[in-house]
């Protein structure tokens, strides 16, 4: 009934404007799929895909925004019951807002000093954590591991992915004062206090106001809204949020 492309990156009128996977970028292969399987092809948002799978999962909430906090910081965004992308599809990219303006501020490839991503990204702290175990074949499975077990180098990491964190939920209530936040990534979802320490933090933050919370549905969300998606679009379903 259709294929469906998630695209780690930016995305319009399902073209591939520019993604993280720098050869995929300006990638428009529709028509050469379509014909092939005689079937709608479409490309969307990694992100935004995943918050569609998040409205369903939790009742559609009119407003929600979902994290990814595995490796592109993107943000899912939901308002008033319609997935927003901006202009140019460009809202909801955390990956390289300044974060850190310390004098020794950890430099990024973008060319910047002190990005969110390498504070707050579970690629950067499992490259951090592998660095400090002189180990380059440590998973992420094993700092989670190692966290729980209390080891010191994962229990700072995870200190410092609190912090940020913290800044980037009150950045985002701030911008869009969801109903709900929902992060996604394995060190988050395998360890629960962690949203129990985020909390903590965010003492204004309450679950009548917005609920903070980790994904039940990662690491499949982003399928999900996928699959979801393409039904609508042949099912004709006008009660799916719009892109």
């Amino acid at each position: 009934i259709g294929i469906i492309f998630l695209i780690h990156g930016t995305v319009t009128n399902d073209n591939i404007i520019s993604s993280y996977h720098s050869e995929y970028s300006n990638l428009n292969l529709s028509y050469k799929i379509e014909h092939y399987f005689h079937v709608p092809v479409y490309y969307k948002n990694n992100a935004s895909l995943a918050a569609l799978a998040e409205y369903t999962y939790y009742g559609q909430k009119p407003n929600l925004i979902y994290l990814n906090l595995k490796d592109n910081l993107d943000l899912g965004i939901i308002l008033d019951h319609n997935i927003f992308e901006g202009t140019n599809h460009l809202a909801g990219k955390l990956n390289h807002l300044p974060a850190d303006f310390s004098t020794n501020r950890k430099p990024c490839e973008c060319g910047g000093n002190g990005c969110l991503c390498k504070y707050l990204s579970e690629v950067s702290i499992i490259r951090d954590f592998r660095m400090a175990k002189h180990d380059n074949n440590k998973t992420i499975a094993d700092f989670n591991l190692a966290y729980r077990d209390g080891d010191e180098t994962a229990a700072s990491l995870v200190s410092q992915m609190i912090q940020y964190l913290t800044l980037c939920t009150n950045y985002i209530v701030s911008a869009y004062a969801p109903s709900i936040i929902v992060y996604s990534g394995s060190i988050i979802k395998e360890n629960p206090d962690l949203i129990l320490r985020l909390k903590e933090e965010l003492p204004a933050i309450t679950d009548d106001t917005t609920l903070v919370t980790s994904s039940k549905i990662t690491p499949s969300s982003g399928l999900l809204g996928g699959v979801y998606y393409v039904v609508s679009q042949f099912l004709q379903l006008n009660q799916y949020p719009k892109f």
